[in-house]
């Protein structure tokens, strides 16, 4: 199999020369095969961002307190999916990986992340918290009578929030849609996505990851939370 691949686009695809019968009429193709290895290699590299690993793991610390003391005041939640992705949500917003700014949310090139698993919003509310979207001190009226905040995150409602979830499988395909759209409107913004294992079994997961490649969505960055946990 050779790779043929485009590094400027992002794009990749698979030549079985086996199957189609031809073969390469000298060595210039393997060459240029591993010459394709290097030069993903080289750019996986130069695309890692060192960061503070230490500093990393109290700042998950920091924030699995925090959610302990809002699932305390609320009087419930779900800790251990919300502890799960707590590092996931970490990277994405401390580690210098999406791009965002808290005093202008809709600005247009912003980077997007949507939490299928909208049932884990104490830990999205925390880490929105932390990064300025709006005041700890409403961490600890979620779920009240009086609060904006729920069980579920809304968008249009909580700061930072940009796609209403808790309806399992149906983040993936706005997540999606999402993405074809900034691709149709040359918007150079990604959409990052945080789906459940468990919530993997639902079958709209699967289409929306079928029709993501059929649009060339390489804007679109989704992560499993495996944490090998299920409530049904």
């Amino acid at each position: 199999n050779i790779l043929k691949y485009n590094l400027s686009g992002q794009s990749f695809s698979h030549i079985d020369m086996s199957q189609s019968g031809e073969q390469p009429e000298d060595k210039s193709l393997e060459e240029k095969f591993y010459k394709c290895q290097e030069d993903i290699e080289a750019a996986t590299q130069s695309s890692i961002k060192m960061f503070d690993i230490e500093k990393s793991e109290a700042i998950s610390m920091e924030l699995r307190r925090t959610i302990f003391r809002e699932a305390y005041a609320a009087g419930g939640g779900h800790l251990g999916g919300c502890y799960s992705l707590i590092d996931i949500l970490n990277v994405l917003y401390f580690g210098e990986v999406m791009k965002y700014d808290p005093r202008d949310v809709g600005k247009e090139d912003r980077d997007i992340f949507v939490l299928s698993k909208g049932h884990a919003s104490l830990a999205l509310y925390a880490v929105l918290a932390k990064a300025g979207f709006f005041d700890e001190k409403e961490l600890w009226n979620v779920g009240k009578i009086d609060s904006e905040f729920g069980e579920h995150p809304v968008i249009g409602v909580n700061p930072g929030v940009e796609v209403s979830t808790g309806s399992l499988g149906q983040g993936m395909s706005q997540a999606v849609g999402m993405a074809y759209a900034n691709k149709i409107d040359n918007n150079p913004g990604h959409i990052y996505a945080a789906i459940g294992d468990g919530e993997s079994e639902e079958g709209q997961i699967w289409e929306a990851a079928l029709v993501a490649p059929h649009h060339a969505v390489d804007n679109l960055i989704a992560m499993t939370d495996w944490n090998g946990l299920q409530i049904d």
